[in-house]
């Protein structure tokens, strides 16, 4: 699919190379080149319990109040628990991560500012861990736990990819040495305005958003302008979205709420319209019909991964979108 993000820094220094002093460890070996990691080659790393209480960590400077994401790749050797911890101010989330059941509780901690958490299959037996919470205060560090911190049997676990962002987790940025800045990812060139068919037509799309926090995600179908648009929001809320029909300022489907479930899964969305005939398909199922306004040409003619005007970007996966120049049938 096609990936758009928003700009992130991983905040730490050496995201691969786990022996470096940017580390501390407390009862581990640390094993490098032990196992053909995610990106295809022989740099996963093995961290082995020497002792209880085994953990790496590594400090940083946080902003109070403000997001962070801490994740992992992990893969099971041994042990079937990897810990990760955020720690700011009073703040203490601390979660342990079973990749043999895909579970997820506690590791004690207060978790008072848990904010989300989640297991993320990426074949070959890794999988991407992550933990997300609000900073409560400025002095931060992050520890990685290869096994129940608690528990006194020695095991070991691989790791590769370690990334801390302030935001919610997005795709994996790489260091080597000093944090990284992945820039805002675009999409151009969608096709000509003679394209498009401002009379009848179809704007389809597979997606699904991104973590949303702070805010929606939008694909548009339109002159630039709140007046003429075909838009489709996915909202704050994780299982809604929403949707406006706008033709010469008149409100053809007025943010016709939409429940899509998990935003991280692909949907399927059809909005078919022309004049006297606009119906909304989620999945191949009819959800709504609006008959009375009539659609005028030139005035759809921009497709954009943003809202009509711009100022709500589109954060998510696109499997396939596409813009029809008639209204297709339900058939």
């Amino acid at each position: 699919s096609l990936l758009l993000e928003p700009a992130s820094t991983n905040l730490i220094t050496y995201s691969e190379d786990f022996s470096q002093s940017a580390w501390t460890k407390s009862n581990t070996t640390i094993t490098s080149n032990s196992v053909i990691s995610p990106d295809g080659s022989l740099n996963g790393v093995k961290i082995s319990a020497s002792a209880a209480f085994a953990q790496i960590q590594q400090t940083y400077t946080s902003i109070n109040d403000a997001d962070y994401t801490l994740s992992l790749f992990a893969k099971l050797p041994s042990s079937n628990v990897v810990g990760l911890r955020l720690a700011s101010g009073s703040n203490d989330v601390r979660r342990e991560f079973n990749l043999s059941t895909l579970s997820i509780q506690s590791m004690g901690g207060n978790n008072q500012e848990l904010i989300d958490e989640g297991i993320e299959n990426y074949g070959n037996g890794w999988y991407r861990i992550f933990l997300t919470c609000k900073a409560d205060g400025t002095s931060a560090f992050l520890n990685i736990y290869p096994k129940n911190s608690s528990d006194a049997t020695l095991q070991s676990v691989f790791i590769f990819g370690a990334q801390l962002e302030q935001s919610y987790p997005t795709s994996y940025i790489p260091t080597n040495g000093a944090s990284q800045t992945r820039t805002i990812e675009t999409c151009n060139d969608a096709g000509a305005a003679s394209t498009f068919n401002s009379t009848e037509g179809v704007l389809y799309f597979e997606s699904s958003a991104l973590a949303l926090v702070g805010g929606d995600s939008r694909i548009s179908l339109s002159d630039g302008t709140l007046n003429n648009r075909i838009s489709f929001a996915y909202s704050p809320t994780a299982s809604k979205g929403y949707i406006i029909v706008k033709i010469n300022g008149v409100s053809v489907i007025n943010n016709l709420n939409v429940e899509i479930g998990n935003h991280l899964d692909i949907k399927k969305i059809a909005i078919s319209y022309k004049s006297g005939d606009t119906k909304v398909f989620l999945n191949g199922v009819e959800l709504s019909i609006a008959s009375s306004v009539s659609f005028s040409g030139g005035v759809l003619n921009d497709l954009s991964f943003e809202s009509a005007n711009s100022s709500v970007k589109f954060y998510g996966n696109c499997k396939d979108i596409r813009v029809y120049n008639e209204a297709l049938t339900d058939l």
